[in-house]
Parts: C-alpha cells; structure tokens; sequence
C-alpha cells in the first residue's frame, strides 16, 4: 500500500519535472498518479 502512494506521489512530481516521462507535462501522468494514490488508501483501509 504504501508502494502505491509513493509510486503515484513519484508520477506526478516526475512529470512535471521531465527526468521520466516522454512529452511532460500530460493529464495522462497526473491522473495515474492520483489513481495510485487513491489505491493506496483503498489498501490501507478496511472498505466493507
């Protein structure tokens, strides 16, 4: 879980940062990021 806040954490400061990502900044790159966070707190919660 906490891979997944990291990884969407690294996505989003890294494509605005252009070191990763091919044509930065993209809405494409923003979005995996805020979808991996947000997997990130479905996995660190208990959803019932």
């Amino acid at each position: 879980m906490a891979i997944c806040g990291v990884a969407g954490f690294l996505a989003i400061i890294l494509n605005y940062l252009s070191h990763l990502f091919p044509h930065s900044p993209s809405n494409y790159y923003l979005l995996g990021g805020i979808v991996l966070i947000a997997a990130s707190f479905a996995l660190a919660t208990r959803w019932r």
